[in-house]
Protein backbone atom coordinates (compact mmCIF):
# COMPACT_ATOMS: atom_id res chain seq x y z
CA UNK A 1 0.00 0.00 0.00
CA UNK A 2 1.41 3.46 -1.07
CA UNK A 3 1.56 6.47 1.55
CA UNK A 4 -1.69 8.49 1.59
CA UNK A 5 -0.36 11.65 2.23
CA UNK A 6 1.76 14.40 0.58
CA UNK A 7 1.78 14.75 -3.22
CA UNK A 8 2.79 11.79 -4.97
CA UNK A 9 5.26 11.32 -7.51
CA UNK A 10 5.48 12.21 -11.10
CA UNK A 11 6.86 9.86 -14.03
CA UNK A 12 8.34 13.78 -15.06
CA UNK A 13 10.61 13.73 -11.72
CA UNK A 14 13.49 14.21 -13.81
CA UNK A 15 12.36 17.15 -15.01
CA UNK A 16 14.05 20.31 -13.98
CA UNK A 17 12.46 22.43 -10.78
CA UNK A 18 10.50 24.75 -11.74
CA UNK A 19 8.75 22.29 -14.10
CA UNK A 20 8.10 19.41 -11.90
CA UNK A 21 6.48 21.75 -9.60
CA UNK A 22 4.31 23.44 -12.17
CA UNK A 23 3.66 19.38 -13.45
CA UNK A 24 2.60 18.95 -9.50
CA UNK A 25 0.78 21.61 -8.64
CA UNK A 26 -1.18 20.69 -11.66
CA UNK A 27 -1.73 17.32 -10.23
CA UNK A 28 -2.47 18.09 -6.59
CA UNK A 29 -3.64 15.54 -3.74
CA UNK A 30 -6.92 13.81 -3.48
CA UNK A 31 -6.85 15.55 -0.25
CA UNK A 32 -6.19 18.44 -0.63
CA UNK A 33 -9.30 18.25 -3.40
CA UNK A 34 -11.81 16.66 -0.90
CA UNK A 35 -11.09 19.06 1.88
CA UNK A 36 -11.76 22.13 -0.90
CA UNK A 37 -14.95 20.10 -1.91
CA UNK A 38 -16.16 19.76 1.44
CA UNK A 39 -15.68 22.92 3.33
CA UNK A 40 -16.54 25.10 0.14
CA UNK A 41 -20.05 22.46 -0.16
CA UNK A 42 -20.41 23.00 3.71
CA UNK A 43 -19.51 26.74 3.87
CA UNK A 44 -21.02 27.79 0.21
CA UNK A 45 -24.06 26.18 -0.27
CA UNK A 46 -22.42 23.61 -2.81
CA UNK A 47 -20.84 26.18 -4.61
CA UNK A 48 -16.69 26.66 -5.04
CA UNK A 49 -14.08 29.07 -2.84
CA UNK A 50 -14.70 31.83 -5.77
CA UNK A 51 -18.08 31.60 -5.76
CA UNK A 52 -19.15 29.39 -9.21
CA UNK A 53 -20.85 25.95 -9.25
CA UNK A 54 -18.56 23.03 -8.78
CA UNK A 55 -19.00 21.61 -12.32
CA UNK A 56 -17.91 24.96 -13.50
CA UNK A 57 -14.53 25.31 -12.49
CA UNK A 58 -11.81 23.34 -14.14
CA UNK A 59 -10.27 19.96 -12.89
CA UNK A 60 -6.28 19.47 -12.71
CA UNK A 61 -6.60 16.10 -14.66
CA UNK A 62 -8.28 18.31 -17.53
CA UNK A 63 -5.56 20.38 -17.56
CA UNK A 64 -3.09 17.97 -17.52
CA UNK A 65 -4.64 15.53 -20.39
CA UNK A 66 -5.01 18.79 -22.43
CA UNK A 67 -1.02 19.70 -22.07
CA UNK A 68 -0.69 15.78 -22.81
CA UNK A 69 -2.35 15.80 -26.09
CA UNK A 70 -0.52 19.47 -27.20
CA UNK A 71 2.51 17.47 -26.43
CA UNK A 72 1.74 14.64 -28.45
CA UNK A 73 0.28 16.59 -31.50
CA UNK A 74 3.62 18.41 -31.34
CA UNK A 75 5.87 15.53 -31.31
CA UNK A 76 3.62 13.92 -34.26
CA UNK A 77 3.88 16.83 -36.26
CA UNK A 78 7.56 16.76 -36.01
CA UNK A 79 7.95 12.97 -36.88
CA UNK A 80 5.52 14.37 -40.06
CA UNK A 81 8.09 16.51 -41.09
CA UNK A 82 11.54 14.64 -40.39
CA UNK A 83 9.55 11.30 -42.59
CA UNK A 84 9.33 14.05 -45.43
CA UNK A 85 12.55 15.35 -45.15
CA UNK A 86 14.14 11.80 -45.15
CA UNK A 87 12.31 10.99 -47.83
CA UNK A 88 13.57 13.68 -50.26
CA UNK A 89 17.10 13.14 -48.97
CA UNK A 90 16.43 9.52 -49.96
CA UNK A 91 15.63 10.34 -53.40
CA UNK A 92 18.14 12.87 -54.14
CA UNK A 93 20.68 10.47 -53.16
CA UNK A 94 19.27 7.71 -55.47
CA UNK A 95 19.05 10.41 -58.19
CA UNK A 96 22.82 11.49 -57.98
CA UNK A 97 23.94 7.70 -57.65
CA UNK A 98 22.46 6.56 -60.35
CA UNK A 99 24.53 9.70 -62.27
CA UNK A 100 27.77 8.42 -60.79
CA UNK A 101 27.04 5.12 -62.50
CA UNK A 102 26.88 6.25 -65.24
CA UNK A 103 29.57 8.55 -65.24
CA UNK A 104 31.89 5.71 -63.95
CA UNK A 105 30.27 3.47 -67.00
CA UNK A 106 31.55 6.04 -69.17
CA UNK A 107 35.03 6.56 -67.96
CA UNK A 108 35.24 2.95 -67.86
CA UNK A 109 34.87 2.78 -71.30
CA UNK A 110 36.91 5.03 -72.83
CA UNK A 111 39.46 4.16 -70.20
CA UNK A 112 39.38 0.37 -71.84
CA UNK A 113 39.42 2.05 -75.78
CA UNK A 114 42.82 4.42 -74.46
CA UNK A 115 44.41 1.71 -73.03
CA UNK A 116 43.42 -0.65 -76.48
CA UNK A 117 44.95 2.00 -78.60
CA UNK A 118 47.80 2.84 -76.49
CA UNK A 119 48.77 -0.81 -76.62
CA UNK A 120 48.01 -1.02 -80.77
CA UNK A 121 50.74 1.61 -81.04
CA UNK A 122 53.14 0.57 -78.62
CA UNK A 123 53.00 -2.67 -80.55
CA UNK A 124 53.66 -0.92 -84.00
CA UNK A 125 56.28 1.53 -82.94
CA UNK A 126 58.44 -1.23 -81.23
CA UNK A 127 58.49 -2.84 -84.60
CA UNK A 128 59.69 0.30 -86.33
CA UNK A 129 62.72 1.33 -84.20
CA UNK A 130 63.87 4.86 -83.92
CA UNK A 131 63.02 5.88 -87.26
CA UNK A 132 59.13 5.74 -86.13
CA UNK A 133 59.86 7.14 -82.86
CA UNK A 134 60.48 10.82 -84.36
CA UNK A 135 57.55 10.22 -86.68
CA UNK A 136 54.97 12.88 -86.13
CA UNK A 137 51.68 10.79 -86.30
CA UNK A 138 52.26 9.04 -82.55
CA UNK A 139 48.89 10.33 -80.62
CA UNK A 140 49.91 11.60 -77.39
CA UNK A 141 47.60 8.95 -75.65
CA UNK A 142 49.79 6.40 -77.24
CA UNK A 143 53.14 8.44 -75.79
CA UNK A 144 52.28 8.32 -72.08
CA UNK A 145 49.58 5.90 -71.35
CA UNK A 146 50.65 5.70 -67.47
CA UNK A 147 49.64 9.14 -67.30
CA UNK A 148 46.35 8.68 -68.96
CA UNK A 149 46.05 5.48 -66.48
CA UNK A 150 46.88 8.01 -63.39
CA UNK A 151 44.59 10.31 -65.04
CA UNK A 152 41.81 7.93 -64.81
CA UNK A 153 42.42 5.96 -61.66
CA UNK A 154 42.24 9.65 -59.84
CA UNK A 155 38.86 10.32 -61.33
CA UNK A 156 37.55 6.77 -60.27
CA UNK A 157 38.66 7.17 -56.72
CA UNK A 158 37.14 10.74 -56.52
CA UNK A 159 34.13 9.35 -58.04
CA UNK A 160 33.89 6.11 -55.50
CA UNK A 161 34.21 8.56 -52.67
CA UNK A 162 31.48 10.44 -53.62
CA UNK A 163 29.13 7.13 -53.77
CA UNK A 164 30.48 6.56 -50.38
CA UNK A 165 29.74 10.40 -48.65
CA UNK A 166 26.04 9.60 -50.63
CA UNK A 167 25.40 6.29 -48.63
CA UNK A 168 26.50 7.73 -45.52
CA UNK A 169 23.98 10.45 -45.90
CA UNK A 170 21.49 7.89 -47.03
CA UNK A 171 22.61 6.08 -44.22
CA UNK A 172 22.25 8.73 -41.67
CA UNK A 173 18.54 9.76 -43.14
CA UNK A 174 17.10 6.21 -42.36
CA UNK A 175 18.71 6.06 -38.66
CA UNK A 176 17.55 9.98 -38.27
CA UNK A 177 13.71 8.42 -39.65
CA UNK A 178 14.14 5.33 -37.17
CA UNK A 179 14.81 7.31 -34.59
CA UNK A 180 11.44 9.88 -35.00
CA UNK A 181 9.35 6.93 -35.68
CA UNK A 182 10.79 5.07 -32.40
CA UNK A 183 9.63 8.74 -30.36
CA UNK A 184 6.62 9.05 -32.06
CA UNK A 185 5.28 5.31 -31.01
CA UNK A 186 7.16 7.35 -27.26
CA UNK A 187 4.37 9.91 -27.68
CA UNK A 188 1.43 7.97 -29.02
CA UNK A 189 1.82 5.22 -25.69
CA UNK A 190 2.74 8.53 -23.65
CA UNK A 191 -0.46 10.03 -24.52
CA UNK A 192 -2.94 6.30 -24.32
CA UNK A 193 -1.73 6.54 -21.29
CA UNK A 194 -2.25 9.87 -19.78
CA UNK A 195 -5.83 9.67 -21.51
CA UNK A 196 -6.44 6.17 -19.14
CA UNK A 197 -5.06 8.55 -16.26
CA UNK A 198 -7.03 11.26 -16.47
CA UNK A 199 -10.21 8.98 -17.13
CA UNK A 200 -9.61 7.53 -13.81
CA UNK A 201 -9.03 11.12 -12.00
CA UNK A 202 -12.52 11.95 -13.44
CA UNK A 203 -14.25 8.59 -12.26
CA UNK A 204 -12.88 9.10 -8.96
CA UNK A 205 -13.60 12.69 -8.81
CA UNK A 206 -17.16 12.03 -9.74
CA UNK A 207 -17.90 9.33 -7.07
CA UNK A 208 -16.40 11.06 -4.80
CA UNK A 209 -18.04 14.32 -5.17
CA UNK A 210 -21.37 11.87 -4.99
CA UNK A 211 -20.06 10.62 -1.71
CA UNK A 212 -19.68 14.30 -0.40
CA UNK A 213 -23.10 15.08 -1.55
CA UNK A 214 -24.98 12.23 -0.07
CA UNK A 215 -23.26 12.81 3.23
CA UNK A 216 -24.16 16.49 3.21
CA UNK A 217 -27.71 16.07 2.00
CA UNK A 218 -28.38 12.77 4.35
CA UNK A 219 -26.76 14.62 7.14
CA UNK A 220 -24.56 11.68 8.27
CA UNK A 221 -21.79 12.28 10.11
CA UNK A 222 -18.97 10.84 12.34
CA UNK A 223 -18.43 6.68 11.67
CA UNK A 224 -20.38 7.37 7.92
CA UNK A 225 -18.01 10.53 7.34
CA UNK A 226 -14.84 8.04 8.72
CA UNK A 227 -16.04 5.40 6.06
CA UNK A 228 -16.02 7.76 3.06
CA UNK A 229 -12.98 9.13 4.00
CA UNK A 230 -11.22 5.62 4.31
CA UNK A 231 -12.72 4.61 0.90
CA UNK A 232 -11.24 7.68 -0.61
CA UNK A 233 -7.64 7.11 0.94
CA UNK A 234 -8.13 3.36 -0.60
CA UNK A 235 -9.25 5.23 -3.96
CA UNK A 236 -5.84 7.51 -3.98
CA UNK A 237 -4.16 4.36 -3.33
CA UNK A 238 -5.30 2.76 -5.87
CA UNK A 239 -4.18 5.33 -8.25
CA UNK A 240 -0.67 5.89 -7.04
CA UNK A 241 -0.86 1.91 -7.83
CA UNK A 242 -1.83 3.22 -11.59
CA UNK A 243 1.01 5.70 -11.57
CA UNK A 244 4.02 3.10 -10.51
CA UNK A 245 2.47 0.66 -13.15
CA UNK A 246 3.24 3.58 -15.57
CA UNK A 247 6.74 4.01 -14.36
CA UNK A 248 7.44 0.09 -14.93
CA UNK A 249 5.90 -0.03 -18.02
CA UNK A 250 8.11 2.99 -19.30
CA UNK A 251 11.31 1.28 -18.32
CA UNK A 252 10.34 -1.55 -19.78
CA UNK A 253 10.40 0.73 -22.83
CA UNK A 254 13.07 2.49 -22.65
CA UNK A 255 15.11 -0.65 -22.02
CA UNK A 256 13.57 -2.28 -25.16
CA UNK A 257 14.41 1.02 -27.26
CA UNK A 258 18.16 0.14 -25.89
CA UNK A 259 18.18 -3.49 -26.94
CA UNK A 260 16.47 -2.78 -30.13
CA UNK A 261 19.28 0.42 -30.99
CA UNK A 262 22.22 -2.13 -29.69
CA UNK A 263 20.67 -4.89 -32.09
CA UNK A 264 20.74 -1.53 -35.29
CA UNK A 265 24.11 -1.25 -34.23
CA UNK A 266 25.98 -4.62 -33.91
CA UNK A 267 24.38 -5.36 -37.24
CA UNK A 268 25.30 -2.19 -39.11
CA UNK A 269 28.73 -2.77 -37.57
CA UNK A 270 28.73 -6.65 -39.22
CA UNK A 271 27.53 -5.36 -42.61
CA UNK A 272 30.27 -2.84 -42.64
CA UNK A 273 32.86 -5.29 -41.88
CA UNK A 274 31.69 -7.91 -44.54
CA UNK A 275 31.64 -5.30 -47.00
CA UNK A 276 35.42 -4.25 -45.95
CA UNK A 277 36.35 -7.55 -46.42
CA UNK A 278 35.00 -8.33 -49.71
CA UNK A 279 36.09 -5.14 -51.27
CA UNK A 280 39.63 -5.65 -50.11
CA UNK A 281 39.43 -9.56 -51.37
CA UNK A 282 38.32 -8.13 -54.94
CA UNK A 283 41.22 -5.02 -54.70
CA UNK A 284 43.73 -7.92 -54.78
CA UNK A 285 41.90 -10.09 -57.45
CA UNK A 286 42.42 -7.00 -59.64
CA UNK A 287 44.78 -5.97 -62.04
CA UNK A 288 47.75 -3.69 -60.67
CA UNK A 289 48.43 -2.05 -63.66
CA UNK A 290 44.58 -0.54 -64.83
CA UNK A 291 42.75 -1.83 -61.61
CA UNK A 292 40.14 -2.87 -63.29
CA UNK A 293 39.98 -6.73 -64.62
CA UNK A 294 41.24 -9.93 -62.66
CA UNK A 295 44.53 -11.21 -62.66
CA UNK A 296 45.25 -13.68 -65.43
CA UNK A 297 48.63 -13.51 -66.39
CA UNK A 298 51.78 -14.30 -64.68
CA UNK A 299 55.33 -12.79 -64.74
CA UNK A 300 58.28 -15.20 -65.56
CA UNK A 301 60.94 -16.20 -64.24
CA UNK A 302 59.59 -15.11 -60.77
CA UNK A 303 55.95 -16.53 -61.44
CA UNK A 304 53.93 -13.51 -59.49
CA UNK A 305 50.30 -13.40 -61.09
CA UNK A 306 49.34 -9.80 -61.44
CA UNK A 307 48.58 -8.48 -64.74
CA UNK A 308 45.70 -8.99 -66.74
CA UNK A 309 45.47 -10.03 -70.75
CA UNK A 310 44.77 -6.53 -72.14
CA UNK A 311 47.42 -4.68 -70.26
CA UNK A 312 51.33 -4.51 -71.88
CA UNK A 313 53.94 -6.14 -70.45
CA UNK A 314 55.99 -4.64 -67.86
CA UNK A 315 59.76 -4.66 -67.81
CA UNK A 316 60.21 -5.86 -64.02
CA UNK A 317 58.02 -7.65 -61.29
CA UNK A 318 55.92 -4.85 -59.35
CA UNK A 319 56.14 -7.52 -56.42
CA UNK A 320 59.58 -8.51 -56.34
CA UNK A 321 61.76 -6.10 -58.67
CA UNK A 322 63.05 -9.10 -61.05
CA UNK A 323 63.20 -9.01 -64.95
CA UNK A 324 60.34 -10.51 -67.00
CA UNK A 325 61.43 -12.23 -69.27
CA UNK A 326 58.24 -13.54 -70.83
CA UNK A 327 54.45 -14.10 -69.52
CA UNK A 328 51.76 -16.86 -69.39
CA UNK A 329 48.28 -17.29 -68.82
CA UNK A 330 47.42 -18.20 -64.83
CA UNK A 331 44.78 -17.81 -62.97
CA UNK A 332 43.88 -17.12 -59.01
CA UNK A 333 43.25 -20.34 -56.30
Amino acid sequence: MMPTSGRFSHPDGNLPPPERRRRLDEYGSVEELYSYSSTSSTSAGGRGAAGLPVHAQRSHGDIFQELISRRAHDMISGAQDVVAGAGMIREETQRQNRALRGENDTLRACVDMLLAEAGGGGSTGGGGGGSSGGSSGVSPFQSSPMQLLSAARGVRDRNHQRELALSAAAATAESALRAERNRREGAEVEARLSREAASSSRQARGRRQNQQQQVVGRGYLGETFSMALRALKREKAYFMDAVEDRKRAERALAEERADRRQAETAARTALQEERTRREQAESLAKCVICSTRRRSRALLPCGHLVMCDRCPVVSTCPICDQQVRRTMPGTLS
